[in-house]
């Protein structure tokens, strides 16, 4: 029987990762009773959704508190849920602002955190392939699904992540 160990990398990743998925989870569950009290739980599971999905392997703006990071995801999270229930641009005008967000975003992916171990020129290349993979997909579901309130709040996470990224990649 052998023995298996964790190189210092390998828990260090494991540690952060874990880390992460719990703040995640408890910052999920707080704004998930809040949009629900609101009626906003349907919008809400939408704009998480997307949220994940473009964040996942982008990263974004990383804050150094708990409670700082639960006010800036409920910002972010509440302003792409009412700017999508709200405000629907012209479906060509959404079309070339996603374009323009998946290149900024790409381009600028990952932008990691301090505390993250650093990752090798081919893991980021990997990253920038899957991220432009998935908002690749949401233009094209963007292109070819009739707009609507969920279309909608994606479309505005989305270009609400990627001015995120870019005052993250300012401050790295």
């Amino acid at each position: 029987m052998t023995k298996t160990e964790l190189t210092k990398y390998e828990k260090a990743l494991l540690q952060f990762y874990l880390k992460g998925i719990f703040s995640d989870l408890s910052k999920s569950l707080i704004f998930f009773f809040i949009f629900y009290a609101l009626g906003f739980h349907k919008e809400f599971l939408c704009g998480i959704l997307f949220l994940v999905l473009f964040r996942i392997y982008s990263g974004g703006i990383h804050c150094k508190t708990y409670l700082r990071c639960l006010i800036l995801s409920f910002v972010i999270l509440s302003s792409g849920i009412l700017l999508g229930t709200y405000f629907y641009p012209p479906k060509i005008i959404m079309l070339l602002l996603s374009v323009i967000c998946c290149t900024v975003t790409c381009y600028l992916t990952p932008v990691m955190a301090p505390s993250r171990p650093k990752l090798s020129r081919k893991a980021i290349l990997k990253l920038k392939r899957k991220e432009t993979i998935i908002i690749s997909s949401f233009i094209f579901v963007l292109l070819y699904v009739e707009q609507n309130l969920y279309i909608n709040i994606g479309f505005w996470i989305l270009m609400l992540h990627t001015m995120q990224l870019v005052v993250a990649g300012k401050r790295r």
